[in-house]
């Protein structure tokens, strides 16, 4: 399909029953006209369906997870959390986190940019259990007066398409001196939902410089690293 900036530069239509001219943002262009009556691909009919509730939906996230992303630099996260949602609603009205994984609520300053610690994330009885090995080198910062550094696990669960069904939960781990040398395990526990509801779990890391939290959103990451498996 080529584009040209004026309608003229399309030449004379050699046939009006069969093409048209149509004017878009790129330009003007010639087409097939179109039958009436023609199918619409039906995962484009479901996503502009579920686009406000999904939109929505993140919302709901996000404001519930304010006290933890404020000051961070969030960009599309937005967006990418409302599609993944909406791909879920593609398949069922029992909406979960399925597709949540992996987030990052920092795209551009991602979690494993600051942390270089590795960490796992288990289901042991009824709690989530993350487990991080600290050995030497633990924060990776380039011109920066950071001195300590330190963990919070957020559990967040509920329906996110109702409202005021969300919940959250956190733990928050002691300091660390990113200096430190010192071989320690960081373990941080979240107890799951009484009910058998949908739930995520993110982990950030966050910097102080002095007794002060750091100013620049780079001394901070955030991800979601786990969530109950959809059927």
């Amino acid at each position: 399909m080529a584009y040209v900036k004026d309608k003229w530069m399309l030449g004379k239509n050699p046939d009006i029953n069969i093409y048209e001219d149509v004017h878009s943002a790129a330009g003007w262009y010639r087409r097939k006209k179109r039958s009436k009556g023609t199918a619409v691909n039906h995962v484009l009919k479901h996503n502009a369906k579920n686009k406000k509730p999904a939109l929505a939906a993140a919302d709901r996230i996000l404001a519930k997870l304010n006290e933890w992303t404020r000051g961070l630099q969030l960009h599309n996260v937005r967006m990418t959390m409302s599609g993944r949602l909406i791909k879920r609603l593609n398949e069922t009205e029992d909406v979960d986190y399925k597709y949540m994984p992996d987030i990052e609520i920092q795209p551009y300053k991602p979690l494993s940019a600051l942390l270089k610690s590795p960490y796992r994330v288990d289901l042991e009885k009824e709690q989530v259990v993350i487990t991080i090995d600290l050995t030497g080198r633990n924060i990776e910062l380039k011109n920066s007066i950071a001195t300590d550094y330190f963990f919070d696990a957020i559990i967040l669960w509920g329906d996110p398409m109702k409202e005021k069904s969300l919940r959250v939960n956190d733990v928050e781990s002691k300091l660390y001196a990113i200096k430190s040398k010192e071989d320690e395990t960081c373990v941080l526990s979240l107890d799951l939902p009484v009910k058998k509801e949908p739930w995520l779990v993110l982990l950030k890391v966050s910097c102080l410089e002095g007794n002060e939290y750091a100013i620049n959103a780079r001394h901070y990451g955030m991800k979601v690293v786990g969530v109950s498996v959809g059927e």
